[in-house]
């Protein structure tokens, strides 16, 4: 029995704050490349709504009104069968107003870190956004459903009776990771222990183009590696993804010779590619990576052995 096709639709791919900056939209001369391709024919891939996706909505933050507005005529939604938030964060709770519907409140134990719910579904699809640390607890839950790879990046599908998962929506804030979200390195190397057979990246900031990133993940995808790589090292361990800042240069040197003006994909890529080898402390198995976009929709199935589950997209048809 072939298992069911499981669809979601991209709502959102930006951050808190959404993408184009006011900033950079209403000052020509100084504002990032990204934002300013908004403003021109062919750039609607850089407008960046909240992180969230439906149709069991994924998150309801400030942008749901106008992303539902732009984007559920183009898809012939009418409904949304349920709500599920991740954490409560204005990003993802603010746009509930819209569904007219009554929550309750949230809290966190004072001083305690900030809980982001991630979400497998039909172990096929797995979705993490706002996150800079994974416990163990929680790989160990998504070992229980799911065939993930060894530390080389190889599956032992002969003797695996669960299936891959096909589809992984993971956090990404930029080249450096923040408080509470996971930067290119932190996506890359949990990327690289999902084993996923495509792997996206959400809530992506200002400042960087969908195309710049496509170019990047691109390249990441098709093995290329820093100019000057870290040395390999002797017997990789999967880092814990947590209170790991000295493995991370300061943001200012990350982000050293950019200039908002002008997109240097070249220099972007370099950069990103250092900050996994950087991560890691080597080279990882190349892996198919891209930038999520608003509007996007992803399909997969799931299966185990001869059949093995799929998973493809209306935007990158490869």
């Amino acid at each position: 029995m072939s298992s069911p096709t499981l669809e979601l639709l991209i709502l959102g791919s930006g951050g808190s704050a959404a993408v184009p900056s006011i900033v950079c939209v209403t000052s020509p001369e100084t504002g990032c490349q990204g934002c300013l391709a908004t403003l021109k024919p062919g750039g609607e891939k850089n407008i960046r709504g909240n992180t969230g996706a439906v149709t069991i909505l994924i998150d309801c933050g400030k942008t749901f009104r106008e992303q539902a507005l732009k984007i559920f005529p183009k898809k012939g939604l009418r409904k949304i069968d349920a709500v599920v938030l991740t954490h409560h964060h204005a990003d993802a709770i603010d746009g509930l107003d819209d569904l007219r519907v009554h929550h309750g409140k949230y809290n966190d134990a004072q001083g305690g870190p900030l809980i982001c719910n991630g979400f497998l579904i039909n172990s096929s699809l797995l979705y993490i956004s706002d996150v800079s640390y994974i416990p163990w607890a929680t790989w160990a839950a998504i070992a229980a459903e799911c065939s993930l790879p060894d530390e080389t990046g190889q599956f032992h599908s002969a003797s695996s009776t669960l299936p891959r998962i096909q589809a992984a929506i993971l956090d990404c804030t930029g080249l450096k990771s923040g408080s509470s979200h996971f930067g290119f390195p932190q996506a890359i190397d949990t990327a690289h222990r999902l084993g996923a057979a495509r792997t996206y990246l959400t809530d992506l900031p200002h400042l960087t183009s969908h195309e710049c990133w496509v170019y990047t993940c691109t390249a990441f995808s098709q093995g290329r590696t820093a100019k000057e790589p870290s040395p390999a090292p002797d017997g990789y361990r999967f880092p814990m993804l947590h209170q790991e800042d000295d493995k991370e240069p300061p943001r200012k040197l990350v982000y050293e010779g950019f200039d908002p003006c002008f997109e240097d994909y070249d220099l972007f890529c370099e950069r990103a590619l250092e900050s996994v080898e950087r991560w890691v402390g080597g080279v990882l198995p190349q892996r198919w990576v891209r930038p999520l976009c608003d509007g996007m929709t992803i399909r997969c199935t799931s299966g185990v052995g001869e059949r093995e589950g799929r998973v493809w997209d209306d935007e990158y048809h490869e």
